[in-house]
C-alpha cells in the first residue's frame, strides 16, 4: 500500500513539474531574478570595474616597479635612457639629466627595461656572433649570419635560400624589439 501511495506521489510530482504552468513559473521568475541582478547598482559598478581595468596601460603597473630607478624606454620613435620619478594614470615622467624631464604617454611605449637586463642579453648574443641565427621580432623573422651586436642593435647577414642570384644583405636590428633569437647548432652560413 505504501508503495501505490508513493507512485501516486511520484507521479503527481512528475505532472507538476513537467507541466506547462510549472515551465511558465520558472521562466518568469528567472526573467525576473536576471533582470534584478543586471540592472542593480552592484553588477553596474562590476561591469564599470572591468572597463576600466581594460583601459589601464600595462605600462602603469610596469613604471611603476620601476619608479625612481635607471631604465631605457623604447618608444615609437626612439630610445630614451633616465629615471622614472612620477607615474601618472596614462604617462610617466622620465629625468633624463638634470636639466631634462620627459613626460612620456604610455600610448608611445614600445618597451621599459633595465639597462643591466639588455647588457646581459647582449653579451650572450655576441658569443654567437659569426654563427647562423634567426631573430625573430614582432613584424619580421630574419634569418642568417650574426656579423655583429652593439650596445643597442644586432647586425645579421641574410641571404636567399631560394635563389643563388639574390645578394646577401646587412640589416640592422634595435635590441629592443627583438623577441628571441633562435641559435642553429651548425657554423654560419655560407654566403
Amino acid at each position: 500500500m505504501l508503495f501505490i501511495c508513493f507512485k501516486s506521489v511520484v507521479k503527481r510530482i512528475r505532472d507538476i513539474l513537467f507541466s506547462n504552468a510549472f515551465g511558465e513559473f520558472i521562466e518568469k521568475h528567472t526573467k525576473e531574478a536576471v533582470e534584478e541582478v543586471l540592472f542593480s547598482d552592484e553588477f553596474r559598478e562590476y561591469l564599470l570595474s572591468i572597463l576600466e581595468e581594460s583601459e589601464e596601460s600595462p605600462f602603469k603597473e610596469i613604471a611603476e616597479q620601476y619608479l625612481n630607478q635607471e631604465v631605457v624606454i623604447s618608444t615609437t620613435v626612439n630610445m630614451l635612457n633616465g629615471t622614472i620619478i612620477l607615474v601618472g594614470e596614462d604617462y610617466l615622467v622620465l629625468q633624463e639629466s638634470s636639466e631634462t624631464t620627459i613626460l612620456l604617454p604610455f600610448d608611445s611605449i614600445i618597451v621599459i627595461y633595465q639597462e643591466e637586463a639588455i647588457y646581459m642579453f647582449n653579451e650572450a648574443l655576441r658569443e654567437a656572433v659569426g654563427t647562423l641565427v634567426q631573430i625573430i621580432t614582432p613584424v619580421d623573422i630574419l634569418t642568417g649570419t650574426l656579423m655583429s651586436v652593439g650596445e643597442s642593435v644586432a647586425v645579421i647577414r641574410t641571404s636567399s635560400n631560394y635563389s643563388p642570384y639574390i645578394p646577401s644583405e646587412d640589416v640592422t636590428v634595435r635590441l629592443d624589439v627583438i623577441t628571441y633569437v633562435r641559435l642553429f647548432e651548425s657554423q654560419s652560413e655560407t654566403a
